[in-house]
């Protein structure tokens, strides 16, 4: 395993090896280019094909390979946003799915960082924090005594369940069991009569009380975003509980995009460290002539929040983003480097992909 990191160090990091043929001589080459750290992705349907059934047996070789070679580990656990729940569970839960403004069920999906497959589920479900609870201890409980395991990442680009489309985007999930916890959320903070006052209604009863459906109702939606921020918040929270009661040493994390969102403030105070994401292709010969200030106002706000400072550059894209691999223009060392200096200007801990 490699040698415990001293409390200040410029981590570098890379996304990769899972169970290819390949891997064993990668691991050589990241070691010599003196990266510190393999990051690995997990998707909840490839993980869990059947109930209470974990294939975990890439990630162990992952561990492995990458103790051979001296390489840290970064295991990511994605239970939201990226990646959808096991086919199973809809099957059994055909309720879980997330439901948009016109009440209709999410449908199979997929984007550039999820080609197996895009959330559909909704986290307000009891069944996602019953079966992934139990993915996320059953995993923890596995690696936290591994000697190369560095941190775990809890929620890899945080962001309330969309259930928008490119022509509607940005649209909330209007599923029973959210409708049941803003109503909740509702009553909390507002009895009915103040609830009529700030929205400018007459409603007779909370019975009545729905959520807004479209962004003309504007103090209302402001409200039911609100409510989606904070219950964003609070599975983090969850999510960050569980994990510790089992493993109280590793460093938990998670990240948001590379511009502030109204929710990241919240959700870093959670967690050990915050992070962000961003491509790098594109940008120093860009016609945008903001493209590099823009990474650094990113970097110095992921500093920011996150506590004590400690904050990642957790994702360099060198073309995923956006567009995919089919942008023309990919990503040159200059454009690397040039966001690693600026890291380093930060004083930053630096995943570079």
């Amino acid at each position: 395993p490699p040698p415990p990191p001293p409390a200040s160090f410029f981590f570098l990091a890379v996304d990769g090896i899972r169970d290819q043929p390949r891997s064993r001589g990668l691991g050589d080459v990241y070691k010599r280019q003196g990266l510190h750290i393999v990051r690995s992705f997990t998707y909840w349907n490839w993980m869990e094909p059947q109930p209470g059934v974990y294939r975990l047996e890439d990630i162990d070789r992952l561990f492995d390979l990458s103790a051979n070679h001296g390489l840290y580990v970064w295991l990511d656990i994605t239970l939201a946003t990226h990646g959808s729940c096991p086919e199973w569970l809809m099957r059994e839960h055909p309720d879980i799915r997330s439901v948009n403004p016109f009440g209709q069920p999410t449908v199979a999906r997929a984007g550039p960082a999820y080609p197996q497959g895009g959330i559909m589920h909704c986290y307000d479900h009891p069944a996602w924090r019953q079966h992934g609870g139990a993915l996320l201890r059953h995993v923890v409980s596995r690696y936290k005594d591994r000697d190369n395991l560095l941190i775990g990442g809890l929620w890899d680009g945080g962001t309330p369940i969309d259930t928008g489309t490119h022509a509607t985007p940005n649209m909330l999930c209007y599923c029973d069991y959210s409708q049941s916890q803003y109503k909740r959320w509702l009553k909390k903070h507002f009895s009915l009569d103040e609830l009529n006052e700030r929205f400018q209604r007459r409603y007779s009863d909370w019975k009545d009380v729905e959520p807004p459906r479209n962004n003309n109702t504007i103090l209302e939606m402001l409200i039911f975003r609100r409510f989606h921020y904070e219950n964003l918040v609070e599975k983090l929270r969850w999510m960050v509980g569980e994990t510790r009661r089992i493993d109280p040493v590793h460093e938990v994390r998670a990240h948001s995009a590379n511009t502030p969102r109204p929710w990241d403030e919240m959700c870093a105070q959670e967690v050990d460290s915050w992070g962000m994401s961003m491509s790098s292709n594109n940008m120093l010969t860009s016609d945008d002539i903001s493209a590099v200030t823009d990474r650094a106002f990113s970097f110095d706000w992921s500093r920011s929040v996150g506590k004590e400072g400690r904050w990642w550059n957790e994702e360099i894209y060198a073309g995923m983003s956006r567009g995919g691999v089919t942008w023309k223009k990919q990503s040159d060392t200059a454009e690397l480097t040039t966001l690693l200096w600026i890291c380093l200007l930060y004083t930053t801990d630096a995943d570079d992909e």
